[in-house]
């Protein structure tokens, strides 16, 4: 694994990820600023754009000759990114929960299944674009 590499992936992939969710929020007519009133509409959108960034940044990510391209590659790819998220996302929230904000209000963003289930699909979906590729690097 390139390490630096995948960081810096990761973060843009959350910046990505991040400011579409909060654009298209405001396109849905999701109230983002109660999270305990986030609609499902927002986590299906969050499902659905956690699959395209993965895979469109682990394609990114192997892209660089001196990183092998494999499933596992890709999972531990997807793991750096989840970590990645997990870090910013405190840095973020941490702010309004020290001037009050409930930690229920936070966490229940975080709770939802279908964030879960975005987490699962975001690094299942880095590890099929590694074994995708790896079998055409195979097959060339």
């Amino acid at each position: 694994m390139h390490l630096t590499r995948a960081l810096t992936l990761s973060v843009l992939g959350y910046v990505v990820i991040f400011a579409a969710g909060f654009f298209s929020s405001s396109l849905l007519g999701g109230n983002i600023t109660s999270v305990a009133e986030i609609p499902d509409s927002f986590y299906y959108l969050q499902i659905a754009l956690s699959v395209v960034v993965a895979a469109l940044f682990a394609y990114w990510y192997f892209r660089s000759p001196r990183v092998k391209r494999t499933f596992l590659g890709g999972i531990a790819f997807g793991i750096v990114g989840v970590l990645v998220g997990a870090v910013l996302d405190v840095l973020i929230f941490l702010p309004p929960y020290l001037q009050g904000m409930p930690l229920g209000e936070i966490l229940a963003f975080y709770l939802n299944p279908l964030f879960s289930l975005a987490i699962a699909l975001y690094i299942f979906t880095a590890g099929i674009v590694g074994g995708l590729l790896e079998k055409r690097t195979h097959a060339s």
